[in-house]
């Protein structure tokens, strides 16, 4: 029967806090390291990216088989400074992908980037997951809500994000030694074909495959 003592036993450290993180982004936009930083204190919410898997139709024998990955979008939440520095980075940002004078669709590595969001433990501070979103673009700029009655109330910007896929550094918490990794899809998908001269346990292995002993062959 469950008690304090085993619930203590099984939770011998302490428990993560939503409100110990920050993010950093990398964009392709030229900024200061100041700069920068202020972009990263001034982002008070977001989220670790999700991930939904779509399933197809029932068969005849009611097994529902996976069809499709999806990665679900990150919203970041800024407080807006009194030169709206917040809100001009990611027009800036989002002018890389159409010019806003020719309106032309600008090339796709010149507007994505990476953003890492760090999530902290209570023990000195120290990174316990960090999650880099590769290949990162702003997607939409929330409308800003202007309001006679609050007064007191600081103004917010929300920014929908993008991206192609992400990995997940997990870490000790005593350390900053990375504990395990988890990349839910190659950086890299068209590197999937076999290269010349590299067997098929060779590929697996470059691709992350995981492949029972059992059905091992020509290794």
């Amino acid at each position: 029967m469950s008690n304090i003592s085993n619930f203590k036993a099984n939770n011998s450290g302490l428990f993560a806090r939503p409100n110990q993180f920050e993010v950093q982004f990398i964009s392709p936009l030229i900024r200061t390291a100041d700069q920068q930083r202020e972009l990263s204190i001034n982002c008070n919410t977001t989220n670790v990216p999700g991930l939904t898997m779509i399933a197809g139709d029932k068969d005849a024998t009611y097994r529902s088989q996976i069809r499709q990955k999806v990665y679900d979008d990150v919203t970041f939440t800024f407080h807006v400074s009194d030169n709206y520095k917040e809100l001009e980075y990611f027009q800036s940002w989002m002018s890389l992908m159409i010019d806003p004078e020719t309106n032309r669709v600008g090339y796709y590595h010149d507007y994505v980037g990476e953003i890492i969001i760090t999530n902290k433990t209570r023990f000195q501070n120290t990174t316990a997951l960090r999650t880099t979103l590769f290949d990162a673009f702003p997607k939409r700029i929330e409308p800003l809500a202007l309001d006679y009655s609050t007064n007191d109330a600081a103004m917010s910007l929300s920014i929908n994000v993008q991206y192609r896929t992400y990995k997940q550094e997990y870490f000790t918490p005593e350390t900053t030694k990375v504990e395990r990794k988890v990349e839910p899809t190659p950086r890299f998908t068209n590197s999937k074909k076999v290269r010349k001269d590299e067997s098929p346990g060779t590929f697996r292995e470059r691709m992350g495959l995981k492949v029972p002993p059992e059905f091992r062959t020509n290794q």
